[in-house]
């Protein structure tokens, strides 16, 4: 009996040993991904606490508002909470919470190339000097660990989909449509549907008068100014055709063009068409010439503005 005990001890302080020898009193993590995705789209989504809902995982987890006070965000994940109690970009210092597990982290952003980022997300920890809480803590910083590395393939996921940070999808073709014709109206107020297709029932009546034939859907641009709404519509065709005072030729230039396809009325197109500037702006593109609506659904018999389908056109170099 009396070896049994003294093998107890034994073995209990060959565990402490252990423990204290092989636990360290700082814990530290480091991890590291990298995203493709430039730096302007990573830094509105990770700048903006805010923003993290979009990415952040779904399902049981949660965002809740921490601290009305300071207005920091309360993100939980697999029930450990992650709050995010100041900003100073591209750092964001993150607390990782769970009932006495609490570990200092700092989310930084590097920037790679010009279409690449590296996320860092470290943290550290002391450990508690109790032998049995020091190995508690320890294996929950070990699924902290874990956790950290699933939201960053999270966050990964999210930021190399494009239509998750414009909202669209986008893509770059070439110009096929680059002879048009077009005519414009001045008007006060925004023209309204049945003066849009008055002018596109004009142009086709003058497209059929000429003996030509149109190649695609009716573009329309329109813009304001101090004096009120300039409206531009235009028909692509196949052939030259003469012009007059009131029906123009304009030629695209044969290069580049963003194009998406939406489907909505008025603030649909215009978010779409600010989304299309952002990414001008995000990739460094130029345009030579002014972005149009392909008006895919006839508005004229379609008085339902959710049903209509409008392909946006923004010419780049």
């Amino acid at each position: 009996m009396k070896k049994i005990v003294i093998a107890l001890l034994v073995l209990c302080c060959l565990v402490l040993i252990c423990i204290y020898a092989f636990i360290p009193g700082r814990i530290e993590f480091e991890k590291v991904i990298r995203i493709k995705v430039n730096q302007s789209n990573a830094s509105r989504f990770l700048a903006d606490e805010s923003k993290w809902r979009k990415w952040w995982p779904k399902g049981d987890n949660r965002i809740e508002q921490a601290d009305t006070i300071n207005s920091n965000i309360d993100y939980v994940y697999k029930n450990y909470h992650y709050v995010i109690n100041r900003n100073i970009m591209p750092v964001d210092s993150i607390v990782i919470k769970k009932n006495s597990i609490r570990i200092n982290s700092l989310l930084n952003m590097i920037a790679l190339s010009v279409d690449s980022v590296a996320i860092q997300w470290a943290g550290q920890s002391t450990t508690e000097s109790n032998p049995v809480k020091r190995l508690q803590n320890y294996l929950q910083r070990k699924k902290v660990v874990k956790n950290v590395e699933e939201l960053l393939q999270s966050m990964k996921v999210f930021l190399e989909n494009e239509k998750n940070i414009y909202g669209i999808h986008i893509e770059q073709v070439k110009v096929k449509d680059t002879l048009l014709v077009a005519t414009r109206y001045s008007s006060n107020s925004y023209p309204t549907t049945y003066e849009i297709y008055n002018l596109i029932k004009s142009l086709k009546d003058y497209i059929l008068e000429k003996g030509a034939t149109e190649t695609n859907y009716p573009m329309l641009h329109i813009r304001e100014d101090s004096a009120g709404f300039n409206t531009m519509v235009a028909i692509p065709v196949s052939k030259l055709i003469p012009t007059n005072n009131n029906f123009i030729l304009k030629r695209m230039v044969p290069g580049k063009i963003l194009v998406t396809e939406v489907k909505g009325g008025r603030y649909t197109t215009d978010e779409a068409l600010k989304q299309l500037e952002i990414y001008l702006d995000d990739n460094h593109l130029r345009s030579p010439a002014i972005p149009f609506e392909s008006l895919v659904t006839d508005r004229s018999k379609e008085p339902d503005t959710s049903k209509w389908i409008t392909k946006i056109y923004y010419p780049i170099y």
